[in-house]
C-alpha cells in the first residue's frame, strides 16, 4: 500500500512532532521529496499541499509568493480550498500583484462550488465595486447566500454581522422592481446549489489503490473531485483509511448537469 498523501501530511512534516523517526515506513525527507514529486506531476491534493507548506515554512523554507504559485494550480483543477486562497491573495493583493477582477473570477468558481466565504467576498465585491462593476442586485443575492449557508465554521461574529448590515443597507437602495430581481436570483442559485451534488460514479476499491490514486484518474477523466470531497460522500471513510479491495465508493461529480454512466474511469 503506497503512503496516502492527505490533509495530516503537514503534521506528519512539522518539526514540532518530528522525532527522528520513520513514519509509515518513509524518512522525513522522502515524505517531503514524494510530496514534491506528486505536486510536479499533477496531483491536485499534493499541489495545495505544497501551497501550505511553503505558506506555513513546513518541510520547506517559507516561500508565500511560491505557495501561491501552487494554490493557483491546485486552483485551477478544482480545489476550492485553493480557488479561495488564490481569491483572496489577488483580491487584496496578498503576496502577490493586486488583481481584484482576477480574484472575483476565482471567488466565483468556488461559489460554483457552493462555498459560503465566496458567497461573502462576492457580496462585498459587488457591493463596492472591486473588481466587478458594482452591481447592488448581484450584491444583495450573494450576501443573501452567505447569511442562508452554514455559519458553523465561522468564529469571527463580525463577518455576520457585517452582512446583515450590507443587507439591511441594500434593501433602502434598491427599487421594489430590482428586489424582487434580487430575490429571484437567490431562489434560481439555491436550486442550482441544492444539486451540489447527487450525481457521480460508483468506484470498486482495487488492491494498492489509495484515495489519492483514485482522485487522480477521476480528474483526469476530467471530473474534478479531491480526496476530502470522496471522504465527505462515503460515510464512515477518513482521509487515513486504508481501502479495503472490494469496498464501494461514491464519487461525486460536482460538474455534472445530467445523469450519467457510473462506471469508473479507464485507468
Amino acid at each position: 500500500m503506497k503512503f496516502l498523501l492527505s490533509s495530516f501530511f503537514i503534521f506528519l512534516l512539522s518539526a514540532t512532532v518530528w522525532a527522528g523517526d520513520d513514519i509509515n515506513g518513509l524518512t522525513r525527507s522522502q515524505l517531503i521529496e514524494l510530496l514534491q514529486s506528486r505536486a510536479e506531476h499533477g496531483d491536485a491534493d499534493a499541489q495545495f499541499q505544497m501551497g501550505e507548506c511553503l505558506r506555513d515554512g513546513v518541510g520547506f523554507p517559507q516561500d508565500k509568493v511560491a505557495a501561491v504559485t501552487w494554490f493557483e494550480k491546485a486552483a485551477k483543477q478544482g480545489i476550492v480550498e485553493a480557488q479561495m486562497f488564490v481569491g483572496i491573495n489577488y483580491w487584496l493583493g496578498i503576496d502577490v500583484k493586486l488583481d481584484e477582477a482576477k480574484g472575483v473570477k476565482w471567488f466565483e468558481k468556488a461559489a460554483e462550488r457552493g462555498e459560503p466565504g465566496a458567497f461573502f467576498y462576492l457580496g462585498g465585491a459587488y457591493f463596492h465595486g472591486k473588481g466587478v462593476k458594482q452591481d447592488f442586485v448581484q450584491s444583495f443575492k450573494w450576501s443573501t447566500l452567505f447569511m442562508e449557508s452554514d455559519h458553523s465554521v465561522i468564529t469571527n461574529i463580525d463577518v455576520l454581522e457585517n452582512t446583515r448590515e450590507t443587507l439591511a443597507d441594500l434593501v433602502t437602495k434598491l427599487t421594489a422592481k430590482q428586489l424582487k430581481e434580487a430575490k429571484n436570483l437567490v431562489r434560481e442559485a439555491n436550486q442550482r446549489l441544492s444539486l451540489v451534488s447527487p450525481i457521480g460514479y460508483s468506484f470498486i476499491v482495487n488492491s494498492g489503490d489509495s484515495l489519492a490514486d483514485i482522485a487522480q484518474a477521476y480528474r483526469e477523466q476530467g471530473v474534478a473531485v479531491t480526496e476530502k470531497q470522496i471522504v465527505a460522500a462515503n460515510p464512515g471513510l477518513n482521509l487515513t483509511t486504508n481501502l479495503e479491495v472490494g469496498l464501494k465508493l461514491f464519487i461525486p461529480d460536482f460538474d455534472a448537469k445530467i445523469p450519467v454512466n457510473t462506471n469508473a474511469p479507464t485507468r
